[in-house]
């Protein structure tokens, strides 16, 4: 018994549908590797980096106010990020 294989021949509009996308996708993976990321690093090469300190929750089970931001900054974040090379 033979077997018969279908081929399926595509349009000229599904064909330039194809080449659009392929362009498309394309330029979301090349766009990246055309501007790096490289403006958040300083002239010593450092990431530079800004700490807010917003000690307001938006929590209504708890307090309107906390701790946590005050407790992070003296419990040494900043010289942990200074050791990783952050400014």
């Amino acid at each position: 018994m033979e077997q018969k294989h279908i081929r399926y021949e595509f349009s000229d509009g599904e064909m330039r549908m194809k080449k659009l996308i392929c362009c498309i996708t394309s330029l979301f993976l090349v766009f990246p590797l055309l501007f790096p990321s490289q403006k958040y690093v300083d002239e010593t090469g450092k990431v530079n980096v800004v700490i807010i300190k917003d000690p307001y929750t938006d929590s209504r089970a708890g307090p309107e106010l906390v701790q946590g931001p005050e407790k992070l900054e003296k419990g040494g974040l900043i010289e942990v990020l200074e050791k990783q090379g952050v400014r």
